[in-house]
C-alpha cells in the first residue's frame, strides 16, 4: 500500500486471516494518536551532537551522579558478580541563567567565540512546533515476554508537515464477540509470519498455540475449603509436602473433594479468521469445548 510498510507484516498472514480495517485521521500534530509519543519541532544544530563521541557542546545537569560502592548479585551459574552504584547528589543553582537540559558549547569554543563577540550563538535551536516536517512509518510492534508475543502498538504511517499530521493506521477486523480484541488479532498474524514456513507447520496445532489457556475457578467455599488443606498440611518453614510422598499423595486426594470449574481462553477470534480456514478453526473449538465441557470461554 503506498510503498509503505503498513501491511507489511499482514502480507505473511493475509491466507489465514481477514483483511485488517484502515482508520486515518488528519488535525494538527499535538493531539495525533500516533506514534511516536514526542512532539516537537525540528533542531537546528549548528554544532555537533552533544551525544557522539567527537562533540563539541555538552548537556548541562543541575545535578550528579556520586559513587557509592558496589553490590554483589549472583547469577543463575551461582558465579558472582559485582555492579557499580551510583545516588544522586543535591540539586545545584546553574550560573548564567542556565537550565538542567540546555546544551552549551564546551571551554574552548566558549572562549574564541568570546573573543569575536558571538557569545550569543548556541550549540542548537529548537524550531517551533508549526515547522516539522517529518514521515513516520511503523509496522505492527511487539514484545516477547515470558515466552510469549505480546502485541504493542498497530501498524501506522503519519506525514507531518506545517505541524499538522496526516495518519493511517490499522485496526482487527469488527467482532462482535465478546471479549473480542486487537491484541489476539496482531500477535497471531506475528506469529503465523514467523511459523507458517517451517516445514512442520501444523495449522491445528497454531491455533491451539495462539492464546489457548486454561484455569480452575474456585467459588469461595472451596477456596476457604483447599486453604484449609494446604494450612494443614504444610511443616515449620511454610513448605508443602512433595506429590509423591505419602503426606503430599493424601493431601491430593483431599484436594480432589474441591475441584472447581475448569475454564480455556483462545485469543484468537472467529471473526478473525478466513472463511476458507473456518473448518481448522471449528476442529480445534470442538476439541477444546469436549476437554474444557460447558465451561469454554473465549478471551
Amino acid at each position: 500500500m503506498l510503498g509503505i510498510r503498513l501491511y507489511d507484516t499482514f502480507k505473511k498472514a493475509k491466507e489465514f486471516f481477514k483483511k485488517p480495517i484502515v482508520h486515518w485521521s488528519f488535525g494538527k500534530w499535538r493531539n495525533n494518536q500516533c506514534l511516536p509519543v514526542w512532539r516537537r519541532g525540528p533542531i537546528l544544530r549548528l554544532g555537533k551532537s552533544p551525544y557522539s563521541l567527537k562533540t563539541n557542546c555538552y548537556e548541562v545537569k543541575n545535578r550528579v551522579q556520586i559513587f557509592t560502592g558496589y553490590s554483589t548479585w549472583t547469577d543463575s551459574t551461582g558465579q558472582e558478580h559485582k555492579s557499580k552504584c551510583y545516588d544522586w547528589a543535591a540539586t545545584h543553582k546553574l550560573p548564567g541563567g542556565l537550565k538542567s537540559g540546555n546544551i552549551v558549547w564546551k571551554r574552548d569554543i566558549r572562549k574564541k567565540l568570546r573573543k569575536w563577540g558571538l557569545s550569543w550563538i548556541k550549540p542548537q535551536y529548537q524550531l517551533p512546533i508549526w515547522l516539522s516536517f517529518y514521515i513516520f512509518n511503523h509496522d505492527v510492534g511487539w514484545k516477547t515476554k515470558w515466552g510469549d508475543t505480546r502485541y504493542e502498538w498497530p501498524p501506522q504511517f503519519t506525514v507531518v508537515f506545517f505541524g499538522l499530521a496526516f495518519s493511517i493506521w490499522l485496526k482487527a477486523p469488527e467482532c462482535k464477540e465478546e471479549h473480542a480484541h486487537d491484541d489476539g488479532y496482531w500477535e497471531g498474524i506475528i506469529d503465523y509470519g514467523f511459523y507458517k514456513n517451517k516445514e512442520d507447520f501444523d495449522p491445528v496445532r497454531f491455533i491451539k498455540g495462539q492464546g489457548w489457556m486454561h484455569w480452575t475457578h474456585y467459588n469461595p467455599t472451596e477456596k476457604e475449603a483447599r486453604s484449609a488443606i494446604y494450612n494443614k498440611y504444610k511443616n515449620d518453614k511454610g513448605y508443602l509436602p512433595l506429590s509423591t510422598s505419602d503426606e503430599g499423595k493424601q493431601m491430593l486426594e483431599e484436594l480432589k473433594q474441591y475441584p472447581g470449574k475448569e475454564f480455556a481462553a483462545l485469543c484468537i477470534r472467529e471473526c478473525h479468521i478466513n472463511k476458507d480456514k473456518m473448518e481448522i478453526y471449528h476442529k480445534v473449538l470442538n476439541e477444546m469445548k469436549q476437554k474444557y465441557n460447558e465451561y469454554i470461554w473465549l478471551a
